[in-house]
């Protein structure tokens, strides 16, 4: 792994949040199970239907519902690989997927930016995302790109293989495909992939390309979605799925009722994509949030929200599954106190929950709105989580009992050659000045806060100013270039 990405690194003196224990999850576990064998899913793609069906699934045609007895569910998970590497362009950027790493990207498509420069929301376009893919290039902290913002001023027919193209091509970081929703798309994201990995064998050794799709609560799969899955999965890109309930609208309002909905979607998901490409590498995924009982809005980073994505990666790593959460993306609407506080907290307990991959950087409103220097913020708060994530360490060097021997009574350790050895380990901030610089009538302003309160987020617009000033973009070959223009222009045109 090139050292060149910061992620986080498990270890056995990793803090591990644990919020079920193991009676817990064995009964949120057997009530999916029983919801997939009683209620069933809906799954209104005919091709979904007679692969179930041909596993023994029990398929009314009719109501277009399958339910899936456990066996079958069981068994069809238990091909999935697990473990593997998402892979980049660049090889010193690949991401290995073995449950001891876990990862951070941007988050995905809000049609709003706030602009960097006049800071000021305005609808997105596509040369924000090549901003943004330029910007995420230069932190560390970004280790996979999502397609960040939607590309307004794109045709829709075009749009989701333009926006993918862009993060494949302005980053040497592997890239997740979270706007391609349909099997056209799909077959269009799959070429483009191909191409630029040198051939269709060439992508199955080293997926440069993963994706994942999404149920629609409560229990129900939209036809697009399946057949998108099925087609990444026959190339052999890694496939996962997505549950995003709404706690009290489209899922239980509780948080145990919630996981077993969302557990069954996502199950549901994941044994259709074995079933029918066994072996395909895989993961579990959730976003799922809270709906406020006095307003109908999201919560966005209230407790429960926390509670369940923790819960979620317990529930995942019970399954032996891989997991992508949902982070950041607080309901906060600017980079204020409560940003602060609501995408630490979920990032924190999914850290903990010891997610691998987590997907939330650069949101505010709940996923509406993308800010890019909120995504600087967010980089240099996971950083902080990373570091926190290595534990404490208590070798005989770390428990430093010759320094205070030496130190003794009354002296002090700024000169000792145990500080000297270790100073520079400790954690330091990269985009903004820890307490920042202190204005000359700050002792009239205080209580008012409003400058102060601001300091890091201008620091980290300079920092992100810096970083697009420095950035150069990887180079492409003119003739791989027009080649990916034209699988884009054929699937626009429907002739891919």
């Amino acid at each position: 792994m090139s050292t060149s990405l910061e992620c986080v690194t498990f270890t056995d003196q990793t803090p591990h949040l644990r919020v079920l224990d193991d009676a817990a999850l064995e009964r949120v576990h057997a009530a999916a199970l029983d919801v997939l064998a009683t209620v069933g899913v809906g799954v209104p793609l005919s091709q979904a239907r007679a692969i179930f069906a041909a596993a023994g699934a029990h398929v009314d045609e009719a109501r277009q519902r399958v339910r899936l007895p456990t066996a079958l569910v069981e068994d069809a998970l238990a091909q999935a690989t697990t473990r593997y590497t998402l892979c980049a362009r660049d090889p010193g950027r690949d991401l290995i997927i073995d449950g001891a790493h876990g990862y951070l990207s941007t988050d995905g498509a809000p049609a709003t930016i706030v602009d960097l420069e006049t800071r000021r929301p305005r609808p997105s376009t596509l040369a924000d995302l090549e901003q943004i893919v330029a910007l995420a290039d230069e932190l560390p902290a970004i280790a996979f790109l999502w397609q960040s913002v939607s590309a307004n001023d794109v045709p829709p027919a075009e749009r989701a293989l333009r926006e993918l193209k862009t993060c494949l091509v302005g980053s040497t970081r592997h890239v997740q495909a979270m706007t391609v929703a349909t099997g056209h798309q799909a077959r269009g994201a799959v070429r483009l992939a191909q191409v630029l990995a040198g051939g269709s064998q060439a992508l199955r050794r080293r997926p440069i390309l993963s994706t994942f799709q999404c149920a629609i609560s409560p229990l129900v799969h939209a036809a697009d979605a399946l057949e998108a899955a099925l087609v990444f999965a026959a190339a052999g890109l890694p496939t996962g799925y997505l549950a995003m309930p709404l706690s009290g609208a489209t899922a239980p309002i509780t948080v145990a009722g919630h996981l077993v909905q969302a557990h069954a979607e996502v199950l549901s998901g994941l044994a259709l994509i074995q079933l029918a490409h066994p072996g395909t590498p895989t993961f579990y995924a959730a976003c799922g949030t809270m709906m406020d009982p006095r307003t109908g809005a999201l919560t966005g980073g209230g407790p429960e929200d926390a509670l369940l994505a923790a819960a979620t990666c317990d529930l995942a790593h019970f399954c032996g599954f891989p997991v992508l959460m949902g982070v950041f993306a607080p309901g906060a609407v600017s980079n204020d106190w409560r940003s602060g506080l609501e995408g630490a907290l979920n990032t924190a307990f999914s850290v903990l929950g010891r997610a691998e991959m987590m997907s939330g950087a650069g949101c505010l409103r709940t996923a509406q709105v993308f800010d890019p220097v909120q995504m600087v913020l967010d980089a240099e708060a996971f950083r902080l989580l990373a570091h926190v994530s290595r534990g404490v360490s208590v070798d005989d060097d770390a428990l430093a009992v010759e320094a205070i021997r030496r130190v003794g009574l009354g002296g002090d350790y700024l000169t000792d050659a145990h500080t000297l050895r270790h100073m520079r380990a400790v954690w330091q901030p990269r985009a903004y000045r820890r307490g920042g610089p202190t204005p000359p009538d700050w002792g009239e302003r205080e209580g008012q806060g409003e400058d102060r309160g601001q300091l890091p987020v201008a620091e980290a617009r300079e920092y992100a100013r810096r970083l697009l000033a420095g950035h150069k973009p990887p180079p492409l070959d003119p003739a791989l270039a027009a080649e990916l223009e034209a699988i884009i222009a054929a699937a626009a045109s429907g002739r891919l």
